[in-house]
């Protein structure tokens, strides 16, 4: 009502004349648009004037008009009239003024909006819902949704009686749908609650809300944050929370993430490490019922390459198979959990790489003729695997050259180390290759990728590298310090040997699966070597007395290992040359690999490289490129150009990229943000060096995979309900919600009313009462 209709009197009027046609008694009231059809009608004013006024003004009206008469002549009777005919006349005058009129209330009602909120995301599909009638046990979110949806059909048609109902999904996107019949099957890669809600209050904008119902189990990629709080509050717009699935986290294992070379030789043992993910509530840290095994399976031919058990959930498992077949070949890594697994999808992962048939080119100087060069001199001239320049070191610095490939003079230049994938460095003088050879041998597995193995010694290895070109390449932090083993040792692999799929002695009389022979010959004579560098990692330790017994650390593009004893011969006692071949031979497998990484046919010229080869979107991937033969740059160039092609997808929608030239001749380098997930090439296409075919392909994950995070997230949707006043409703309690909902449906005043001050009922009264006033002043003869 009105502002002006603040004080309303009820007042009942009726009369049965014509509703077509104005009655008397409405000409008399002077009303148009009102009629007297038994509607109920309330008094107003246009000025509306407290009680207390009203009251106060009838006393002073009443006492001018009594001592307006009270001394003149006549008879007090009809003084008394006239007192009150006067009195009556400014009462009626006070009225008019105060606006009097007849008002038919009007009220307009905007019913106010409840918002349906369904998540339509993938973790929707998580059989996570304890279920007896369910095969297992268990229900997916989904179904206990809809089963919900169905049951309390009855409160939609409710609350649609009384307010507005809209229905909304929402996952990495807000759709609007009719009812819960039109629901779509939930797919959707992401939950974006805030995003919800925030496009729920803007196509909302000017309408009353009544309470936003968000049926979720709350997982959200988006922190509803401050804003999207104080928009709900100023709308008034309460959440109503309605939890899906399992309050507590069920128990799901994934693989987490891959580990393999790109590339590697045939015959090679290429290990595999799978990192695996586990979620859920198991505060015993129980294994699934007969335990969980990870297999490693040829594509092609469906043969399982190999098996591991999983051990501790927070440590890779470490696989391995060897092809001897060159090509590309494609590996599938299976996890199987046991039947309890909440989600298989995420179980499986796919692998590819390039099996490489081409010898090892190894160099190996040696300062004088030891056991252990004895035999591995031996061994690289029959391995037929690798192809080995053996220089043997004269203590007249002359040498002798052997093996497959003699060489005339010690690698001085880049270009002549240029050739080795694997470089053996015996216990000789750093003089023998002068500063120059050793920087550029440093380069050579810093920028191209080569391997490098330090032989312990008694004479310079490594005491005589303390300062120059190689100091920085050793694993110790004080090469000086170096001291001699004070008893015999016994060799033991670490978890990171396993890891990269080395130190495996396997013996034909073994047990199945023995990775290392329970006895080997004792080490006599090795080196201490103290504090390690932060990068260096252990892959054999010397017991009793827990020394590093082999060493690696990763330089640049290359890797270092270094072996503190110069006895591996030993193990040929009893058992003749298998132990020895297989670690010397595993060893230099492990440092050739990361050479080979880069080098497929023409790309032996330049490293192409991308810095993730799995990624999710948004990642900022670094893609470099070094050109290491100057002949494939005509002239100085300022920036290399390549392409993101998607795997299957068309030319037109290639991305272009600009590698930038570095300070560094030769090298180039850019950044590329993949904007949507799938796999995609990343490709040379510059035209001095696109006849190459060079590219690397790179797999994207969305940012917000649903299959990787099971669980819910209900205490999320409990702080939402209670930050907003709204509350949390169980599934099972839908029935209720009509009566929780509250009244927030705005109304406004739409009245009728007719002004009765210009009526001829008012003028007739005024009229009326002046002319009694001046007929009894005649009669009285006052005038």
């Amino acid at each position: 009502m009105a502002m002006w209709m603040t004080q309303t009197v009820p007042l009942v009027l009726a009369d049965g004349g014509d509703a077509g046609s104005r009655s008397a008694t409405e000409w008399l009231l002077g009303l148009d648009r009102l009629r007297l059809s038994g509607e109920t009608l309330e008094l107003g004013w246009r000025f509306p004037l407290p009680a207390w006024v009203w009251a106060l003004m009838v006393l002073v009206i009443a006492a001018l008009a009594w001592l307006g008469y009270r001394r003149m002549i006549g008879r007090a009777g009809g003084r008394a009239v006239l007192g009150v005919t006067r009195g009556l006349i400014v009462l009626c005058v006070a009225a008019l003024l105060a606006g009097p009129m007849l008002v038919l209330p009007r009220e307009h009602i905007e019913r106010d909006q409840v918002l349906m909120l369904v998540d339509r995301s993938a973790s929707m599909t998580f059989a996570d819902v304890i279920d007896p009638t369910a095969a297992g046990g268990r229900s997916t979110r989904e179904a206990q949704l809809r089963a919900a949806l169905l049951e309390h059909e009855s409160a939609w048609q409710s609350i649609a009686t009384e307010h507005q109902i809209h229905w909304w999904t929402f996952a990495d996107a807000v759709q609007p749908i009719g009812s819960p019949d039109d629901l779509l099957e939930p797919d959707g890669p992401a939950t974006a609650m805030r995003s919800a809600l925030d496009v729920a209050l803007r196509r909302t904008t000017g309408k009353p809300i009544s309470a936003i119902v968000v049926f979720s189990d709350g997982r959200s990629t988006e922190k509803v944050g401050a804003e999207t709080l104080q928009q709900l509050s100023h709308r008034a717009a309460q959440v109503i929370a309605v939890p899906l699935g399992s309050p507590t986290t069920p128990i799901d294992t994934a693989i987490g993430r891959v580990d393999a070379p790109q590339r590697a030789f045939i015959n090679d043992n290429v290990p595999v490490i799978v990192h695996l993910n586990r979620t859920g509530d198991d505060p015993d840290g129980l294994m699934p019922r007969g335990g969980a095994m990870v297999r490693l399976i040829d594509q092609q031919t469906q043969q399982v390459l190999d098996e591991e058990a999983v051990g501790p959930w927070d440590q890779p498992v470490a696989l391995s198979a060897s092809v001897e077949a060159a090509g590309p070949v494609t590996w599938r890594v299976v996890l199987d959990a046991g039947d309890d697994e909440l989600i298989r999808e995420n179980n499986t992962q796919d692998i590819g790489l390039t099996l490489v048939d081409r010898a090892i080119r190894l160099l190996y100087v040696e300062g004088y003729p030891r056991w252990d060069y004895r035999f591995l001199r031996s061994l690289l001239v029959r391995e037929d695997s690798v192809d080995a320049s053996v220089m043997l070191v004269s203590s007249d610095r002359a040498f002798a050259a052997e093996g497959d490939i003699p060489l005339q003079s010690v690698p001085r230049v880049a270009e002549d180390w240029q050739p080795f994938d694997v470089i053996v460095v015996g216990d000789v003088s750093p003089d023998f290759f002068g500063e120059v050879s050793l920087r550029h041998l440093r380069e050579h597995v810093a920028d191209r990728g080569a391997g490098l193995l330090y032989l312990g010694g008694q004479h310079a290895m490594p005491t005589a590298y303390v300062s120059g070109a190689l100091a920085d390449l050793l694993p110790m932090r004080s090469p000086s310090s170096v001291s001699r083993w004070p008893v015999e040792v016994t060799a033991r692999p670490t978890r990171a040997a396993d890891v990269l799929g080395v130190l495996r002695l396997q013996s034909p009389f073994g047990e199945p699966g023995e990775m290392w022979p329970a006895e080997l010959p004792t080490l006599r004579w090795g080196q201490s070597l103290g504090a390690l560098k932060p990068a260096a990692e252990v892959l054999a330790m010397a017991e009793p007395i827990d020394e590093p017994l082999l060493v690696r650390m990763r330089y640049g593009a290359g890797q270092v290992l270094y072996l503190s004893t110069d006895e591996i011969w030993r193990w040929r006692y009893e058992h003749g040359e298998l132990y020895p071949q297989q670690f010397w031979m595993q060893v230099i497998r492990l440092l050739g690999r990361g050479r080979i990484q880069s080098e497929m046919g023409a790309e032996s010229r330049l490293r192409f490289d991308v810095s993730h080869r799995r990624a999710s979107v948004g990642d900022t991937l670094v893609i470099e490129l070094d050109v290491s033969d100057q002949s494939l740059l005509v002239a100085e160039r300022r920036a290399m150009t390549a392409h993101v092609r998607e795997v299957g997808g068309t030319r037109s929608a290639d991305q272009s990229l600009v590698l930038q030239a570095t300070d560094r001749a030769g090298r180039f380098r850019g950044t590329w943000q993949p904007r949507r997930p799938g796999q995609f090439d990343v490709a040379l296409d510059d035209p001095m060096l696109a006849e190459l075919s060079i590219s690397r392909r790179v797999e994207v994950r969305r940012t917000a995979d649903e299959t990787r995070n099971p669980g819910t997230d209900h205490p999320l949707l409990a702080s939402l309900a209670e930050a907003t006043g709204g509350r949390v409703l169980a599934i099972d309690k839908l029935g209720q919600l009509p009566q929780l909902l509250p009244d927030n449906a705005r109304r406004t005043a739409a009245d009728i009313s007719e002004s009765l001050t210009t009526s001829p009922l008012a003028f007739g009264l005024v009229l009326g009462l002046l002319i009694l006033e001046w007929v009894g002043r005649k009669l009285m003869r006052y005038a």
